[in-house]
Protein backbone atom coordinates (compact mmCIF):
# COMPACT_ATOMS: atom_id res chain seq x y z
CA UNK A 1 0.00 0.00 0.00
CA UNK A 2 1.00 3.39 -0.53
CA UNK A 3 1.14 4.07 3.42
CA UNK A 4 3.28 1.15 3.95
CA UNK A 5 5.91 2.34 1.39
CA UNK A 6 5.95 5.63 2.50
CA UNK A 7 6.35 4.02 5.90
CA UNK A 8 3.98 6.66 7.97
CA UNK A 9 1.54 3.99 8.70
CA UNK A 10 1.90 4.73 12.25
CA UNK A 11 1.24 8.32 11.96
CA UNK A 12 -1.96 7.47 9.74
CA UNK A 13 -3.34 5.53 12.40
CA UNK A 14 -3.16 7.54 14.67
CA UNK A 15 -4.63 10.30 13.41
CA UNK A 16 -7.61 8.18 12.15
CA UNK A 17 -8.08 7.36 15.71
CA UNK A 18 -7.77 11.26 16.95
CA UNK A 19 -10.74 11.93 13.75
CA UNK A 20 -12.85 8.78 15.70
CA UNK A 21 -12.33 10.02 19.52
CA UNK A 22 -13.06 13.60 18.60
CA UNK A 23 -16.22 12.25 16.53
CA UNK A 24 -17.13 10.42 19.80
CA UNK A 25 -16.75 13.37 21.76
CA UNK A 26 -19.38 15.51 19.61
CA UNK A 27 -16.62 17.18 17.37
CA UNK A 28 -17.94 16.95 13.59
CA UNK A 29 -15.59 19.62 12.08
CA UNK A 30 -12.14 18.18 12.31
CA UNK A 31 -8.74 19.35 10.64
CA UNK A 32 -6.09 16.79 10.01
CA UNK A 33 -3.12 19.22 9.87
CA UNK A 34 -0.54 16.88 7.86
CA UNK A 35 2.84 18.79 6.85
CA UNK A 36 3.42 19.31 2.82
CA UNK A 37 5.04 16.10 1.30
CA UNK A 38 4.06 14.00 4.32
CA UNK A 39 1.62 11.72 1.48
CA UNK A 40 -1.50 13.75 2.60
CA UNK A 41 -3.45 11.50 -0.20
CA UNK A 42 -3.34 8.00 1.85
CA UNK A 43 -4.93 9.23 4.79
CA UNK A 44 -7.58 10.71 2.75
CA UNK A 45 -8.21 7.58 0.77
CA UNK A 46 -8.18 6.00 3.78
CA UNK A 47 -10.35 7.83 5.71
CA UNK A 48 -13.38 7.81 3.00
CA UNK A 49 -12.61 3.79 2.23
CA UNK A 50 -13.03 3.32 5.75
CA UNK A 51 -16.28 5.22 5.71
CA UNK A 52 -17.90 3.44 2.85
CA UNK A 53 -17.54 0.05 4.20
CA UNK A 54 -20.10 1.37 6.84
CA UNK A 55 -22.19 1.72 3.93
CA UNK A 56 -21.90 5.89 4.48
CA UNK A 57 -21.97 7.78 1.65
CA UNK A 58 -18.83 10.22 1.43
CA UNK A 59 -18.57 13.57 -0.47
CA UNK A 60 -14.89 14.53 -1.63
CA UNK A 61 -14.37 18.13 -2.17
CA UNK A 62 -11.44 19.17 -3.80
CA UNK A 63 -10.45 22.71 -5.48
CA UNK A 64 -9.71 22.37 -9.72
CA UNK A 65 -9.38 19.88 -12.25
CA UNK A 66 -6.46 18.51 -12.11
CA UNK A 67 -6.56 17.88 -8.71
CA UNK A 68 -10.04 15.52 -9.45
CA UNK A 69 -8.31 13.56 -11.68
CA UNK A 70 -5.30 13.59 -9.51
CA UNK A 71 -8.15 11.98 -6.53
CA UNK A 72 -9.42 9.26 -9.16
CA UNK A 73 -6.13 7.88 -9.62
CA UNK A 74 -5.37 7.50 -5.82
CA UNK A 75 -8.53 5.46 -5.57
CA UNK A 76 -8.11 3.59 -7.93
CA UNK A 77 -4.65 2.32 -7.14
CA UNK A 78 -6.47 2.01 -3.73
CA UNK A 79 -9.10 -0.51 -5.50
CA UNK A 80 -11.78 0.96 -6.58
CA UNK A 81 -13.90 0.81 -10.10
CA UNK A 82 -15.48 3.16 -12.11
CA UNK A 83 -18.42 2.34 -11.38
CA UNK A 84 -17.65 2.60 -7.04
CA UNK A 85 -17.81 6.68 -7.16
CA UNK A 86 -18.79 9.37 -9.28
CA UNK A 87 -17.10 12.65 -10.68
CA UNK A 88 -18.40 16.18 -10.41
CA UNK A 89 -16.14 18.29 -12.82
CA UNK A 90 -17.85 20.41 -15.55
CA UNK A 91 -18.13 18.88 -19.02
CA UNK A 92 -16.18 15.56 -17.52
CA UNK A 93 -18.76 14.86 -14.65
CA UNK A 94 -20.09 10.82 -14.69
CA UNK A 95 -23.99 10.66 -13.47
CA UNK A 96 -23.47 7.48 -10.95
CA UNK A 97 -26.21 8.34 -7.95
CA UNK A 98 -25.20 5.36 -6.76
CA UNK A 99 -22.19 5.50 -5.90
CA UNK A 100 -20.95 6.17 -2.11
CA UNK A 101 -18.29 8.29 -3.20
CA UNK A 102 -18.55 11.51 -5.12
CA UNK A 103 -15.55 13.75 -6.11
CA UNK A 104 -16.39 17.17 -6.75
CA UNK A 105 -14.87 20.45 -7.96
CA UNK A 106 -15.95 22.90 -5.53
CA UNK A 107 -16.66 25.34 -8.87
CA UNK A 108 -18.70 22.82 -10.34
CA UNK A 109 -20.82 21.59 -6.91
CA UNK A 110 -21.46 25.42 -6.86
CA UNK A 111 -23.38 25.57 -9.79
CA UNK A 112 -24.91 22.53 -9.28
CA UNK A 113 -25.92 21.64 -5.86
CA UNK A 114 -25.31 18.55 -3.91
CA UNK A 115 -27.91 16.47 -4.77
CA UNK A 116 -28.17 13.72 -2.77
CA UNK A 117 -27.16 14.02 1.03
CA UNK A 118 -24.13 12.89 2.17
CA UNK A 119 -22.80 11.35 5.97
CA UNK A 120 -18.99 12.62 5.44
CA UNK A 121 -17.70 15.36 3.54
CA UNK A 122 -13.82 15.20 3.44
CA UNK A 123 -12.29 18.95 2.25
CA UNK A 124 -8.84 18.37 0.29
CA UNK A 125 -6.60 21.77 1.31
CA UNK A 126 -8.87 22.98 3.78
CA UNK A 127 -7.48 26.16 4.00
CA UNK A 128 -8.92 27.35 1.29
CA UNK A 129 -12.27 26.87 2.66
CA UNK A 130 -12.81 30.03 4.23
CA UNK A 131 -14.24 31.49 0.72
CA UNK A 132 -18.11 31.88 0.57
CA UNK A 133 -18.15 28.87 -2.01
CA UNK A 134 -17.12 26.44 0.57
CA UNK A 135 -19.42 27.84 3.21
CA UNK A 136 -22.78 27.69 1.21
CA UNK A 137 -21.88 23.98 0.01
CA UNK A 138 -20.87 23.34 4.18
CA UNK A 139 -24.41 24.89 5.01
CA UNK A 140 -26.17 23.09 2.50
CA UNK A 141 -24.47 19.63 3.86
CA UNK A 142 -25.83 20.12 7.43
CA UNK A 143 -24.98 18.93 10.52
CA UNK A 144 -22.59 15.72 9.31
CA UNK A 145 -19.21 14.78 9.54
CA UNK A 146 -16.39 17.47 8.41
CA UNK A 147 -12.89 16.13 7.97
CA UNK A 148 -10.27 18.56 6.41
CA UNK A 149 -6.71 18.12 5.43
CA UNK A 150 -4.16 20.65 5.36
CA UNK A 151 -0.18 21.37 5.51
CA UNK A 152 -1.40 25.12 6.35
CA UNK A 153 -4.59 25.57 8.48
CA UNK A 154 -3.19 29.79 9.33
CA UNK A 155 -4.87 33.12 8.52
CA UNK A 156 -6.29 33.53 4.89
CA UNK A 157 -5.91 37.36 5.04
CA UNK A 158 -7.36 38.43 8.58
CA UNK A 159 -9.64 35.72 8.29
CA UNK A 160 -9.36 32.67 10.84
CA UNK A 161 -11.25 28.94 9.94
CA UNK A 162 -13.73 29.95 12.56
CA UNK A 163 -16.39 27.10 10.33
CA UNK A 164 -13.81 23.86 12.29
CA UNK A 165 -13.92 22.60 15.85
CA UNK A 166 -10.77 20.27 16.86
CA UNK A 167 -7.04 19.32 14.69
CA UNK A 168 -4.90 16.38 14.93
CA UNK A 169 -1.01 16.61 14.10
CA UNK A 170 0.99 13.67 15.27
CA UNK A 171 4.09 14.71 13.15
CA UNK A 172 5.68 18.19 12.35
CA UNK A 173 7.49 19.13 9.50
CA UNK A 174 10.90 18.71 11.19
CA UNK A 175 9.88 15.84 12.96
CA UNK A 176 9.32 14.74 9.30
CA UNK A 177 12.52 16.02 8.00
CA UNK A 178 14.42 14.38 10.96
CA UNK A 179 13.46 10.94 9.99
CA UNK A 180 14.07 11.79 6.13
CA UNK A 181 10.55 11.62 4.95
CA UNK A 182 11.00 15.49 3.93
CA UNK A 183 14.19 16.66 2.48
CA UNK A 184 16.61 18.82 4.73
CA UNK A 185 16.66 22.68 3.12
CA UNK A 186 19.32 24.95 2.72
CA UNK A 187 18.78 28.62 2.61
CA UNK A 188 20.04 31.30 1.33
CA UNK A 189 19.37 35.22 0.86
CA UNK A 190 21.65 36.85 -1.43
CA UNK A 191 19.95 39.80 -2.74
CA UNK A 192 16.50 40.83 -1.42
CA UNK A 193 13.36 42.72 -2.97
CA UNK A 194 12.99 45.81 -1.40
CA UNK A 195 9.63 45.97 0.06
CA UNK A 196 9.72 48.70 2.49
CA UNK A 197 7.77 51.56 0.55
CA UNK A 198 5.18 47.98 -0.72
CA UNK A 199 1.75 48.49 0.84
CA UNK A 200 -0.12 46.02 2.49
CA UNK A 201 -3.55 45.04 0.96
CA UNK A 202 -5.80 41.87 2.71
CA UNK A 203 -2.91 40.84 4.62
CA UNK A 204 -0.26 40.55 2.07
CA UNK A 205 1.96 42.67 -0.61
CA UNK A 206 0.44 44.94 -2.83
CA UNK A 207 1.02 43.23 -6.21
CA UNK A 208 1.20 45.97 -8.66
CA UNK A 209 4.02 47.91 -6.46
CA UNK A 210 6.18 44.56 -5.26
CA UNK A 211 5.70 43.33 -8.95
CA UNK A 212 7.92 46.97 -9.44
CA UNK A 213 10.70 46.31 -7.26
CA UNK A 214 11.13 42.33 -8.23
CA UNK A 215 11.68 43.50 -11.58
CA UNK A 216 14.46 45.73 -10.05
CA UNK A 217 16.43 41.96 -9.41
CA UNK A 218 15.95 40.03 -12.04
CA UNK A 219 20.15 39.67 -13.46
CA UNK A 220 20.35 39.51 -9.52
CA UNK A 221 18.30 36.19 -9.42
CA UNK A 222 19.94 34.44 -12.33
CA UNK A 223 23.18 35.29 -10.88
CA UNK A 224 22.65 33.92 -7.61
CA UNK A 225 21.24 30.71 -9.36
CA UNK A 226 24.24 30.40 -11.15
CA UNK A 227 26.24 31.00 -8.21
CA UNK A 228 24.29 28.38 -5.65
CA UNK A 229 21.68 26.73 -7.94
CA UNK A 230 24.50 24.03 -8.64
CA UNK A 231 23.04 23.59 -11.62
CA UNK A 232 19.79 21.29 -10.67
CA UNK A 233 16.15 21.86 -11.75
CA UNK A 234 14.25 24.60 -9.92
CA UNK A 235 10.64 25.65 -9.51
CA UNK A 236 10.54 29.89 -9.18
CA UNK A 237 7.78 31.68 -8.39
CA UNK A 238 6.83 34.69 -9.82
CA UNK A 239 4.72 38.12 -8.61
CA UNK A 240 2.85 38.42 -12.14
CA UNK A 241 2.72 37.61 -15.39
CA UNK A 242 5.02 40.35 -16.39
CA UNK A 243 7.62 39.31 -13.92
CA UNK A 244 7.52 35.68 -14.36
CA UNK A 245 8.14 36.19 -18.21
CA UNK A 246 11.00 38.73 -17.86
CA UNK A 247 12.46 35.86 -15.81
CA UNK A 248 11.83 33.42 -18.05
CA UNK A 249 13.82 35.86 -21.18
CA UNK A 250 16.58 36.20 -18.82
CA UNK A 251 17.68 32.57 -17.92
CA UNK A 252 16.65 30.91 -21.57
CA UNK A 253 18.73 33.86 -23.04
CA UNK A 254 21.89 32.39 -20.38
CA UNK A 255 21.95 29.27 -21.67
CA UNK A 256 19.07 28.03 -19.16
CA UNK A 257 15.95 26.12 -20.63
CA UNK A 258 13.50 27.63 -18.76
CA UNK A 259 9.24 27.79 -18.89
CA UNK A 260 6.31 29.76 -17.44
CA UNK A 261 3.28 28.44 -16.11
CA UNK A 262 0.77 30.63 -15.21
CA UNK A 263 -3.52 30.95 -14.90
CA UNK A 264 -4.22 31.21 -18.36
CA UNK A 265 -1.35 28.52 -19.95
CA UNK A 266 -3.40 26.57 -21.85
CA UNK A 267 -4.07 22.72 -20.81
CA UNK A 268 -2.00 20.97 -23.13
CA UNK A 269 1.09 23.59 -23.17
CA UNK A 270 0.69 23.41 -19.26
CA UNK A 271 0.77 19.50 -19.48
CA UNK A 272 3.90 19.79 -22.17
CA UNK A 273 5.90 22.00 -19.84
CA UNK A 274 5.68 18.92 -16.72
CA UNK A 275 6.47 16.82 -18.66
CA UNK A 276 9.62 18.30 -20.52
CA UNK A 277 10.34 19.25 -16.80
CA UNK A 278 10.01 15.98 -15.44
CA UNK A 279 12.35 14.73 -18.91
CA UNK A 280 15.07 17.38 -18.09
CA UNK A 281 14.38 19.29 -21.05
CA UNK A 282 13.66 22.14 -18.96
CA UNK A 283 16.15 23.22 -16.37
CA UNK A 284 13.64 25.74 -14.49
CA UNK A 285 9.63 26.44 -14.55
CA UNK A 286 8.67 30.04 -13.37
CA UNK A 287 4.93 30.02 -12.01
CA UNK A 288 2.94 32.65 -10.78
CA UNK A 289 0.37 31.42 -8.11
CA UNK A 290 -0.30 27.78 -10.11
CA UNK A 291 2.09 25.44 -8.65
CA UNK A 292 1.98 26.12 -5.03
CA UNK A 293 -0.13 22.93 -4.17
CA UNK A 294 -1.33 19.70 -5.87
CA UNK A 295 1.92 19.22 -7.68
CA UNK A 296 3.74 16.53 -7.37
CA UNK A 297 7.87 17.48 -9.26
CA UNK A 298 10.12 15.63 -6.64
CA UNK A 299 13.17 15.93 -8.44
CA UNK A 300 12.47 19.91 -8.26
CA UNK A 301 16.30 21.00 -5.78
CA UNK A 302 16.21 24.45 -6.34
CA UNK A 303 13.25 26.77 -5.37
CA UNK A 304 14.34 30.54 -6.36
CA UNK A 305 11.67 32.27 -4.39
CA UNK A 306 11.29 35.53 -6.36
CA UNK A 307 7.93 36.30 -4.51
CA UNK A 308 7.91 38.63 -1.21
CA UNK A 309 4.68 37.53 0.94
CA UNK A 310 3.61 37.99 4.17
CA UNK A 311 1.06 35.16 4.40
CA UNK A 312 2.17 32.18 6.40
CA UNK A 313 0.22 29.82 4.36
CA UNK A 314 1.54 30.57 0.77
CA UNK A 315 4.63 30.64 2.14
CA UNK A 316 4.87 27.10 3.43
CA UNK A 317 2.94 26.01 0.44
CA UNK A 318 5.23 27.17 -2.33
CA UNK A 319 8.46 26.34 0.04
CA UNK A 320 6.85 22.40 0.39
CA UNK A 321 7.39 22.13 -3.65
CA UNK A 322 11.11 21.37 -3.29
CA UNK A 323 10.85 19.41 0.37
CA UNK A 324 9.83 15.98 -1.43
CA UNK A 325 11.87 13.12 -1.15
CA UNK A 326 13.94 11.67 -4.54
CA UNK A 327 15.61 8.73 -5.53
CA UNK A 328 16.27 7.00 -8.93
CA UNK A 329 16.56 3.38 -9.25
CA UNK A 330 19.78 1.59 -9.96
CA UNK A 331 17.97 -1.03 -11.90
CA UNK A 332 14.81 -0.23 -13.45
CA UNK A 333 15.53 3.71 -13.42
CA UNK A 334 12.35 4.81 -12.22
CA UNK A 335 12.08 7.23 -9.79
CA UNK A 336 10.68 7.05 -6.16
CA UNK A 337 10.91 8.30 -2.61
CA UNK A 338 12.67 7.67 0.62
CA UNK A 339 11.86 4.68 0.59
CA UNK A 340 14.68 1.78 1.14
CA UNK A 341 13.36 -0.34 -1.95
CA UNK A 342 12.45 1.25 -5.30
CA UNK A 343 8.94 0.38 -4.96
CA UNK A 344 8.79 -0.15 -8.42
CA UNK A 345 10.91 -3.43 -8.96
CA UNK A 346 12.63 -3.72 -4.99
CA UNK A 347 16.11 -3.07 -5.83
CA UNK A 348 17.73 -1.12 -2.87
CA UNK A 349 20.47 0.52 -5.22
CA UNK A 350 19.65 3.96 -6.46
CA UNK A 351 21.78 5.45 -8.95
CA UNK A 352 20.73 9.12 -7.26
CA UNK A 353 19.60 10.61 -4.00
CA UNK A 354 17.96 13.80 -3.09
CA UNK A 355 20.51 14.78 0.10
CA UNK A 356 19.36 18.61 0.10
CA UNK A 357 17.05 21.07 -1.06
CA UNK A 358 18.16 24.56 -2.11
CA UNK A 359 15.79 27.82 -1.28
CA UNK A 360 16.89 31.07 -2.48
CA UNK A 361 14.95 33.49 -1.03
CA UNK A 362 15.04 36.88 -2.36
CA UNK A 363 11.70 37.49 -0.72
CA UNK A 364 12.95 37.24 2.84
CA UNK A 365 10.27 35.08 3.25
CA UNK A 366 12.60 32.88 5.69
CA UNK A 367 13.54 36.28 7.83
CA UNK A 368 9.87 37.37 7.46
CA UNK A 369 7.97 34.52 8.62
CA UNK A 370 10.37 31.83 9.83
CA UNK A 371 12.15 28.66 8.62
CA UNK A 372 9.32 26.47 6.34
CA UNK A 373 10.05 23.28 9.30
CA UNK A 374 9.45 25.68 12.54
CA UNK A 375 5.53 24.74 14.14
CA UNK A 376 2.91 26.67 13.97
CA UNK A 377 -1.12 25.89 15.57
CA UNK A 378 -3.93 26.25 13.23
CA UNK A 379 -5.92 29.27 13.29
CA UNK A 380 -9.66 28.86 14.42
CA UNK A 381 -10.25 33.03 15.19
CA UNK A 382 -10.48 35.89 12.69
CA UNK A 383 -7.98 38.92 13.14
CA UNK A 384 -10.07 41.89 14.75
CA UNK A 385 -10.46 45.20 12.20
CA UNK A 386 -7.88 47.70 13.37
CA UNK A 387 -5.50 44.82 14.78
CA UNK A 388 -2.14 45.82 13.76
CA UNK A 389 0.07 42.75 13.64
CA UNK A 390 3.14 43.34 15.47
CA UNK A 391 6.43 42.32 13.89
CA UNK A 392 7.89 38.89 15.74
CA UNK A 393 11.55 37.26 15.82
CA UNK A 394 11.64 34.46 13.49
CA UNK A 395 15.12 33.32 14.96
CA UNK A 396 16.72 33.58 11.44
CA UNK A 397 20.11 34.65 10.81
CA UNK A 398 21.79 35.35 7.71
CA UNK A 399 25.17 34.98 7.22
CA UNK A 400 26.76 38.19 5.66
CA UNK A 401 29.60 36.81 4.09
CA UNK A 402 27.99 33.29 2.12
CA UNK A 403 24.39 34.63 3.16
CA UNK A 404 23.57 31.52 3.68
CA UNK A 405 20.32 31.43 6.69
CA UNK A 406 19.80 29.59 9.53
CA UNK A 407 18.12 29.12 12.94
CA UNK A 408 19.52 31.50 16.09
CA UNK A 409 19.09 27.72 17.57
CA UNK A 410 21.54 26.49 15.86
CA UNK A 411 24.21 28.81 17.17
CA UNK A 412 26.09 32.05 16.83
CA UNK A 413 28.15 31.50 13.81
CA UNK A 414 27.45 30.53 10.19
CA UNK A 415 27.16 26.83 9.72
CA UNK A 416 28.09 26.94 6.29
CA UNK A 417 30.90 29.24 6.58
CA UNK A 418 32.09 29.58 10.19
CA UNK A 419 31.77 33.79 9.86
CA UNK A 420 30.43 34.80 13.26
CA UNK A 421 27.63 37.55 12.85
CA UNK A 422 28.68 41.31 13.63
CA UNK A 423 28.32 42.71 16.86
CA UNK A 424 26.90 45.85 15.95
CA UNK A 425 23.50 43.62 14.69
CA UNK A 426 20.78 44.88 16.64
CA UNK A 427 19.17 41.25 16.90
CA UNK A 428 22.22 39.98 18.91
CA UNK A 429 21.23 39.42 22.83
CA UNK A 430 23.67 40.38 25.33
CA UNK A 431 24.08 36.39 25.86
CA UNK A 432 24.95 36.46 22.46
CA UNK A 433 27.22 39.42 22.25
CA UNK A 434 29.17 38.09 25.33
CA UNK A 435 29.76 34.91 23.42
CA UNK A 436 31.33 36.29 20.93
CA UNK A 437 33.53 38.64 21.94
CA UNK A 438 34.89 35.80 24.40
CA UNK A 439 36.29 34.53 20.63
CA UNK A 440 40.52 34.30 20.32
CA UNK A 441 40.56 35.71 17.47
CA UNK A 442 42.72 38.85 17.29
CA UNK A 443 39.95 41.54 16.71
CA UNK A 444 37.73 40.77 19.42
CA UNK A 445 40.36 40.78 21.71
CA UNK A 446 40.84 43.84 20.91
CA UNK A 447 37.68 44.66 21.61
CA UNK A 448 37.33 42.98 24.29
CA UNK A 449 39.98 44.72 26.00
CA UNK A 450 38.16 48.38 25.27
CA UNK A 451 34.81 47.22 27.19
CA UNK A 452 36.95 46.20 30.12
CA UNK A 453 38.32 49.49 30.34
CA UNK A 454 35.03 51.33 29.79
CA UNK A 455 33.40 48.44 31.97
CA UNK A 456 30.70 47.55 29.06
CA UNK A 457 32.06 43.85 29.35
CA UNK A 458 30.82 44.53 32.54
CA UNK A 459 27.34 45.63 31.61
CA UNK A 460 27.24 42.75 29.52
CA UNK A 461 27.77 40.19 31.97
CA UNK A 462 25.64 42.00 34.46
CA UNK A 463 22.68 41.92 32.29
CA UNK A 464 22.96 38.63 31.80
CA UNK A 465 23.62 37.66 35.53
CA UNK A 466 20.12 39.64 35.61
CA UNK A 467 17.94 37.22 33.80
CA UNK A 468 20.08 33.91 35.69
CA UNK A 469 18.76 35.96 39.18
CA UNK A 470 15.00 35.40 38.29
CA UNK A 471 15.44 32.34 36.56
CA UNK A 472 17.02 30.77 39.73
CA UNK A 473 14.78 33.03 42.37
CA UNK A 474 18.28 34.64 43.76
CA UNK A 475 18.26 37.50 46.12
CA UNK A 476 18.28 41.35 44.28
CA UNK A 477 22.29 41.45 44.90
CA UNK A 478 22.62 38.27 43.51
CA UNK A 479 24.40 39.63 40.23
CA UNK A 480 26.21 42.29 42.08
CA UNK A 481 27.95 39.51 44.71
CA UNK A 482 29.12 37.16 41.64
CA UNK A 483 30.32 40.12 39.26
CA UNK A 484 32.66 41.12 42.94
CA UNK A 485 34.00 37.46 43.23
CA UNK A 486 35.11 37.39 39.57
CA UNK A 487 36.42 40.88 39.24
CA UNK A 488 36.75 42.43 42.68
CA UNK A 489 35.44 46.18 42.50
CA UNK A 490 37.47 47.06 39.41
CA UNK A 491 34.27 45.75 37.55
CA UNK A 492 32.08 48.56 39.60
CA UNK A 493 34.72 51.57 39.14
CA UNK A 494 35.10 51.79 35.32
CA UNK A 495 33.59 54.36 33.17
CA UNK A 496 30.77 52.47 32.15
CA UNK A 497 29.15 52.11 35.60
CA UNK A 498 26.45 54.38 37.12
CA UNK A 499 26.08 55.00 40.59
CA UNK A 500 24.01 52.96 41.89
CA UNK A 501 27.32 49.53 41.57
CA UNK A 502 29.32 51.68 43.29
CA UNK A 503 26.43 52.05 46.08
CA UNK A 504 26.30 48.69 46.17
CA UNK A 505 30.03 48.42 47.14
CA UNK A 506 29.25 51.32 49.66
CA UNK A 507 26.85 49.57 51.48
CA UNK A 508 28.63 46.25 51.50
CA UNK A 509 31.47 47.85 52.95
CA UNK A 510 33.67 46.72 50.33
CA UNK A 511 35.09 50.56 49.72
CA UNK A 512 34.44 54.36 50.85
CA UNK A 513 34.18 57.04 49.22
CA UNK A 514 37.70 57.66 49.05
CA UNK A 515 37.88 54.95 46.47
CA UNK A 516 35.44 56.52 44.00
CA UNK A 517 36.80 58.23 40.88
CA UNK A 518 36.79 61.46 41.17
CA UNK A 519 34.83 61.55 37.93
CA UNK A 520 32.14 59.82 39.64
CA UNK A 521 32.34 61.22 42.81
CA UNK A 522 29.27 63.96 42.07
CA UNK A 523 26.99 61.85 41.24
CA UNK A 524 27.45 59.33 43.52
CA UNK A 525 27.27 61.33 46.48
CA UNK A 526 24.09 63.01 44.87
CA UNK A 527 23.01 59.20 44.45
CA UNK A 528 23.98 58.19 47.89
CA UNK A 529 21.78 61.50 49.48
CA UNK A 530 18.44 60.41 47.38
CA UNK A 531 18.84 56.41 49.24
CA UNK A 532 18.72 57.88 52.25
Amino acid sequence: SASSSRGLGDVYKRQIEDCRRFVAEGKKRIIVHLPTGAGKGVILVEIALNAMEKNKRVLFLVKGREIVFQTVRLFKTAGLTDDEFSIEMGSESTNNDQARLKIASVDTLQKRGLGSPYDLCIVDEMHLSTSNGYQNIFASLGEIVFIGLSATPYHVGRKGHTFWQCFTRPETAASLRDQDYLTHLKIYSKKVINTKGVKTIAGDFDKKSLAEESMKVIGDVLATYKELGEGKQALGFAVNVDHATQLTDAFNADGIPSGIIEAKTPKKEREKILDDFRAEKLQVIFNVGTLTTGVDLPQTEVCIMARPTKSLTLWIQMAGRVLRPYRVCGRCEKTYDNSARCYHCGHDKPTYIKEYAIMLDHGENTKRLGSPFKEHEPVFEDVPKGTRTASVDTGIRTCQKCFFVWEKADGLKCPACGTPPDLKDKTLSTADRLELLEDTNAKNKNILQRMEKDGTKYLLEFSILKERRDQLHESKLWPEKILYRKYGKSAFMTDGYNPFYIYTLLKYKKITTDDIPLKHKASVLQFLSKQK
